[in-house]
């Protein structure tokens, strides 16, 4: 009998992960009733590929990384540097 093992590991740092489920969702809710609902996700995406073939799927993180990513987030954006609506940019056209 012939067995397949699957090991997960951290998309930054490397490190070894429990399980596939490793990706990092937090959803804010603006509102919930019973006609609609509104709610802002934060999410952390891998981006790769080569050349001009690439694609992006979400990452998978260890806690430690999760905490220095959305960290960093938090200092670029308290910073004034953010993606503007239309382009790919960081900064603030304007």
């Amino acid at each position: 009998m012939q067995r397949t093992s699957i090991k997960y590991a951290c998309d930054h740092c490397g490190k070894p992960l429990p399980t596939f489920k490793n990706n990092l969702d937090i959803a804010i809710s603006k509102s919930e009733s019973n006609i609609g609902w509104s709610r802002l996700h934060v999410k952390i995406e891998h981006h790769h590929g080569s050349h001009n073939d690439g694609q992006q799927d979400a990452a998978d993180l260890c806690q430690e990384c999760a905490i220095r990513l959305l960290s960093n987030a938090l200092e670029q954006v308290k910073n004034g540097v953010r993606a503007t609506k239309g382009t790919e940019s960081i900064y603030e056209e304007g």
